[in-house]
């Protein structure tokens, strides 16, 4: 079941992170993506879906085919094994 979170503290456990490589970012990060064209991004808060943890983040440039299909490009959600790195 889809919920947000705007601290991963308020989380209730277990959750599952889908990362062997990366940590949970933080509020305030910005991470690097690999996901259907995705860079980069900043984490403005956290989601859980059926025990898994993802960030939600506020996009620092959308692919132009993700522009097209939402109003509001900027906003997105991922998961763990989406990101590549993340820069405090």
């Amino acid at each position: 079941m889809y919920k947000t979170h705007s601290q991963l503290e308020n989380i209730p456990r277990p959750i599952i992170w889908s990362s062997d490589t990366v940590d949970v970012p933080l509020v305030g990060d910005t991470i690097d993506l690999n996901c259907n064209g995705f860079k980069t991004a900043i984490v403005s808060g956290y989601f859980t879906d059926y025990g898994y943890l993802g960030v939600v983040c506020e996009l620092n440039e959308a692919p132009a085919w993700f522009t097209k299909q939402k109003k509001n490009p900027n906003t997105v959600h991922f998961f763990g094994c989406d990101i590549t790195s993340e820069r405090a």
